[in-house]
Formats: structure tokens, C-alpha cells, sequence
């Protein structure tokens, strides 16, 4: 299996309404949109998903010891039992909120590295949206980044 991108470049005609000489005209204009066909090596890119992996691995345990999966596939904050006196349910909300909000940052985080791996699969790592080559330094600080900055 190749990791590389190739991106062809696409072609396109674009219609415009002109109004010349007090007459509506259409113009057709042809146009090649050239991207980026460059990409990251098979070394680099192989390195990469083995860092999403186990980051996926990890996050994927936090979230089991932290929080319950729903049926819809997503994970909610286990809710502590402390005891029934309202300094027990004060401590049990307090702990709660910083748990949900742990667990919501966990399962975004997870969200993105899948996605990643998704990108390794079907041979769109490491290009933004727009098929722009992001370069290797951010992947290594972040790679699941999906932008140039």
C-alpha cells in the first residue's frame, strides 16, 4: 500500500455574465487548478500513524477509567459516589465537572487521531483541506493537524 498523495490537478469552465456595450454576454473561461502533488515520505508517514496509534491506545484507556462509552459511540464522565451529606455531594459535583471536562477534551482528541489514521488509509495525511503539503515540524509537534498553522 502506498502512503504518498498524488493529487491530479483539476480542470474546470467557468460562465460569467457580462453586461458589454449595454448586451448580456456569457464568457466562458477555462481554468487548471495545479495543487500540491508533493508528499511526505513513506518513512515519515509510517512513523506518524505509529505515534497516533499509541496515543489513540492511551487515550482510549483514560477514557474507559474516566468515563462510560453511550450508545451513540461517545463516552460520558462517570459520576463519583461519595456518600449522601452535602459535603460529600459538593466534593462528588466538584470532581464531576473536572471529569466531564477531561473526558470531553479526551474524546475530541480521540475524534481527530482517528480521523488522522483515516487520512493515512485513504492517502490524504498530511495535506490540509485544500490539498496544501503541511509541513513535517508541525505534524511532529501535533499529528493530527489538519491546517498549516
Amino acid at each position: 500500500m502506498a502512503l504518498g498523495v498524488s493529487l491530479k490537478p483539476i480542470s474546470a469552465q467557468l460562465f460569467i455574465f457580462l453586461a458589454s456595450d449595454g448586451l448580456f454576454h456569457f464568457q466562458n473561461i477555462s481554468y487548471n487548478i495545479d495543487m500540491d502533488t508533493s508528499s511526505h515520505s513513506e518513512s515519515f508517514i509510517a512513523e506518524m500513524q505509529g505515534r497516533l496509534q499509541a496515543e489513540q491506545a492511551l487515550l482510549t484507556q483514560e477514557l474507559a477509567v474516566l468515563a462510560e462509552p453511550t450508545a451513540e459511540g461517545e463516552y460520558r464522565a462517570k459520576f463519583p459516589d461519595y456518600g449522601r451529606d452535602e459535603e460529600d455531594n459538593a466534593a462528588e459535583m466538584a470532581e464531576y465537572q473536572a471529569s466531564a471536562e477531561t473526558t470531553r477534551a479526551a474524546q475530541e482528541r480521540l475524534k481527530s487521531i482517528t480521523a488522522a489514521l483515516e487520512r493515512i488509509k485513504n492517502g490524504g495525511y498530511g495535506l490540509t483541506d485544500h490539498g496544501e503539503l503541511i509541513a513535517e515540524k508541525r505534524l511532529r509537534a501535533n499529528p493530527a493537524a489538519t491546517t498549516l498553522a
